[in-house]
């Protein structure tokens, strides 16, 4: 929504913001040959330049696209104002602002979901299996990454999940005192 609020504006800007240096179908004087749209096709590839820089990928997750979108958008309202379309730049700073507080409060496809990477590290392989798949049922979660790996005598289970719940950390530690086979446990909610 914000991308197409700024792409919205700035087809505005590009088509109406300076139709100020003509005048009857000619232009004024010291503006022979000038374009002053491609200024603004310069802004508009220069900041999305630098909003693909926000963007990251973590395993199954993005970040960084909403912050992304609105530096565009900022920028479009910026050449709206700058070219004097003010009542344009306020309703579309109005509206991006809206869009921007309501996607955060409902979080929605799989933005509602958190991930999480849980590392265990236990003693005994096939009685914890079993536990484990337990524990992603309560809390519904789906396994992104999984990774076991053989450290001596011990197993260390390396798991990126998500679920719609953040896992507690005081429930893995419940887990953690209530089966001998743990020896360690620790989670990062991403």
């Amino acid at each position: 929504m914000i991308v197409c609020c700024a792409a919205c504006l700035v087809m505005i800007v590009s088509k109406y913001g300076f139709a100020d240096l003509y005048s009857a179908g000619k232009m004024f004087n010291g503006t022979r040959g000038a374009d002053p749209a491609r200024l603004a096709a310069q802004v508009v590839s220069g900041v999305s330049f630098l909003g693909a820089g926000m963007i990251f990928k973590n395993g199954g997750s993005v970040t960084g696209l909403t912050t992304a979108a609105g530096i565009w958008a900022t920028a479009g309202i910026g050449l709206a104002i700058g070219s004097g379309m003010f009542v344009v730049g306020i309703i579309v700073t109005l509206a991006v602002s809206l869009i921007q507080m309501l996607m955060h409060i409902v979080m929605v496809g799989n933005d509602s979901y958190r991930c999480s990477n849980i590392d265990i590290v236990v003693a005994d392989k096939t009685n914890f299996q079993p536990k484990f798949n337990e524990l992603m049922k309560r809390y519904n979660a789906a396994v992104i990454e999984f990774l076991i790996t053989k450290e001596g005598e011990s197993y260390r289970y390396n798991a990126t999940v998500k679920s719609k719940v953040p896992i507690d950390n005081e429930e893995l530690n419940a887990i953690l005192t209530e089966n001998e086979e743990i020896k360690e446990i620790s989670i990062l909610n991403v």
